[in-house]
């Protein structure tokens, strides 16, 4: 527009009259192709975004189904995990002593024991402990490592330290200034007996006594 103007301006000072029809016409021409060249671009620029849209919701689904699938495996490894470490008390109480460490942990206790407490064989331990190859999930031709290394080495030492210490310290169960027992340290679990605490036996006995003093 600002072009057609120019040119017209120009046109009357030179006293070119009969050139402002060919300007105007010259100028509509050009200006219907400009429209004609922004509305295709826009056109474009509409359908791209569509279709990257459409992408990007498509990447943004998969991705959050992953995400989601993720998490919850992870979250059934922890739960696996924090089941295992509920079973260790057990095993230094039946197999522990002073020598027991996280490098040879796996070998004081049965394979078969190992599985049926725990959940996992003693080759899954010693493969969160030592790491190792493993296939890839998403390409069966491929071979993926993992470090190991999921286990605290002065940590579960140092815990183990302290049970063994704890359970000598408790040894006497028929002593009658003890407040506790190790027992209280060994959680419950589906796979082995429960022990009853020494307050409730002692409970029980006490009701009998009161129910039949003979």
């Amino acid at each position: 527009e600002m072009e057609r103007k120019n040119a017209i301006s120009e046109a009357e000072k030179d006293g070119r009259r009969e050139d402002i029809d060919k300007i105007n016409a010259d100028a509509e021409v050009k200006q219907k192709q400009n429209t004609d060249n922004f509305r295709s671009n826009l056109m474009d620029a509409v359908n791209n975004i569509i279709k990257d849209a459409g992408n990007t919701v498509v990447k943004a689904v998969d991705t959050d189904k992953k995400e989601r699938a993720k998490k919850d495996i992870e979250e059934k490894v922890r739960d696996h995990l924090r089941g295992f470490s509920r079973t260790i008390p057990s095993f230094l109480m039946g197999y522990g002593d002073n020598e027991t460490t996280l490098e040879n942990f796996d070998a004081i206790i049965p394979a078969e024991v190992f599985l049926e407490v725990t959940g996992i064989t003693v080759e899954d331990f010693r493969f969160l402990r030592d790491g190792g190859d493993y296939p890839d999930p998403e390409d069966a031709n491929s071979i993926k490592h993992f470090d190991g290394k999921l286990f605290e080495p002065v940590v579960f030492n140092d815990s183990v330290k302290e049970f063994l210490k704890k359970r000598e310290d408790l040894a006497d169960y028929f002593r009658e200034d003890l407040k506790e027992d190790i027992f209280d340290y060994i959680p419950p679990q589906k796979t082995n007996q429960i022990f009853t605490p020494k307050k409730v036996v002692k409970q029980m006995v006490d009701l009998l006594e009161q129910e039949n003093p003979n």
